[in-house]
């Protein structure tokens, strides 16, 4: 099973009292079923745990956003999300009790909170592709029908209406770059997204 997925179900499995540890498999985390493990060593490995819980989150996150864009279905991801967020809350009543911990766990609470508050903000986004216009047509045909309205125009008159001309065709050329480099940096994102999922897939 994919690892990240792996991890979002064990959280969703964590309840009052429950605690981690890290698994012998690399970006994973698991639950700590050991008897009598209140009176154990804790684990030092917190920060550790909390970086996967983060990236684990950052990954499903992600791959959601990717789904909208394209008009898959991400309400079964969602859900899952919720779940083993309500099994990072629990985390509290253990690293509270028992350990000094519990700050840490307070501090993951809210940011993954923060982060499934940002759900709600993505929508399905419409990539819109601004026209960019002919420059050398329509300062051909500005430039006629100028000389047909405007015949008793002075030359500084003439020169001030090419250099408007020349801004304009100059912003509109920068909204054309925007736009190409707008799609092109969501290809990037989208490639790298799929880099990281593949990565993991390996685990």
């Amino acid at each position: 099973m994919n690892p990240i997925i792996k991890n979002i179900n064990i959280l969703s499995k964590i309840y009052t009292y429950d605690s981690l540890l890290l698994s012998s498999k690399e970006h994973r985390i698991r639950k700590d079923t050991r008897y009598l493990k209140h009176f154990r060593p804790i684990s030092a490995n917190i920060q550790r745990i909390i970086s996967i819980i983060k990236m684990s989150f950052h990954n499903e996150i992600i791959l959601i956003h990717l789904n909208k864009l394209h008009h898959i279905p991400t309400k079964n991801r969602i859900s899952r999300l919720r779940n083993a967020f309500k099994g990072i809350q629990n985390l509290a009543s253990y690293y509270n009790y028992y350990t000094t911990y519990g700050l840490q766990i307070v501090e993951l609470t809210n940011y993954i909170n923060n982060l499934l508050l940002s759900l709600e903000q993505i929508q399905n986004p419409q990539l819109v592709l601004l026209p960019i216009t002919n420059s050398i047509t329509e300062g051909t045909d500005r430039e006629d029908e100028s000389d047909y309205n405007e015949e008793t125009e002075t030359s500084d008159d003439l020169e001030s209406y090419y250099l408007e001309d020349e801004d304009e065709d100059e912003s509109e050329r920068h909204v054309g770059y925007i736009t190409h480099i707008k799609l092109f940096v969501i290809n990037v994102f989208a490639y790298i997204s799929q880099s990281i999922t593949n990565f993991f897939l390996w685990f």
